[in-house]
C-alpha cells in the first residue's frame, strides 16, 4: 500500500519559517494558470527570513525552489497533472527562480467515510489505497488545482535526502 504525505512548512528551522509577499498580486482568487496564459512572472518579496527550498505566500501559493521541483517532476506521472508557473523571489538586492503548481487533474482517492470535512474543505484526508496506487504527487482539493499538495514516500524520501529545507511532511491515512 502506497503511503501520502502532505507537504507543510517546516516547524523547525525560525529564521525560514514565514512568509514571502506578492509584490503585484492584489486579486485573492488570482490563479497561477492565468499567469502562465499571460506569459507573467510575479514576484515575491522574502521579508525577514531567508530563503528556503519550500515557501509559503501572503498569496495562497507554495513556493518551489528548483531543487525542490526537480524532486517533485522526477516522481510525479502525467496522470498526477502537475503543472508549474515561474516566479521570482527576492530578498533585498537579490532575485531568485522559484515555481508554484496547480494541477491539471483532481483525482477521486478520498475515503469520504474516513476524511474529515468542514463544509466542503477537507480537513484531514482519508484516501482510498486502491484508487491513489498509481499516483505520486497530486491534490485533492477542487479549488482550481492550487490546493494542499500529498506526495509518496519516496518523494519524502528524496527531498529529504537531498536536504530540501523549509519543508516538513505530514503522514495522511491510508485504507
Amino acid at each position: 500500500m502506497r503511503q501520502f504525505y502532505q507537504v507543510l512548512p517546516s516547524e523547525n528551522d525560525p529564521e525560514r519559517e514565514g512568509v514571502a509577499w506578492a509584490l503585484d498580486i492584489d486579486d485573492p482568487l488570482y490563479h497561477p494558470r492565468e499567469a502562465v496564459a499571460a506569459s507573467v512572472v510575479h514576484v515575491f518579496e522574502l521579508r525577514d527570513i531567508l530563503y528556503s527550498d519550500f515557501l509559503m505566500t501572503d498569496a495562497g501559493w507554495n513556493l518551489f525552489s528548483p531543487a525542490f521541483r526537480e524532486v517533485l517532476d522526477a516522481h510525479a506521472v502525467e496522470e498526477d497533472g502537475l503543472r508549474w508557473c515561474q516566479v521570482t523571489v527576492k530578498r533585498e538586492e537579490e532575485h531568485r527562480e522559484y515555481h508554484t503548481y496547480y494541477f491539471d487533474a483532481v483525482p477521486d482517492v478520498l475515503n469520504q467515510d474516513d476524511t474529515i470535512f468542514a463544509g466542503d474543505f477537507v480537513v484531514r484526508p482519508s484516501f482510498r489505497a486502491a484508487e491513489a496506487e498509481s499516483a505520486r504527487v497530486i491534490t485533492v482539493d477542487e479549488a482550481g488545482g492550487i490546493g494542499r499538495m500529498y506526495v509518496t514516500q519516496h518523494v519524502v524520501s528524496t527531498a529529504m535526502n537531498a536536504k530540501i529545507t523549509g519543508v516538513m511532511f505530514g503522514k495522511v491515512r491510508t485504507k
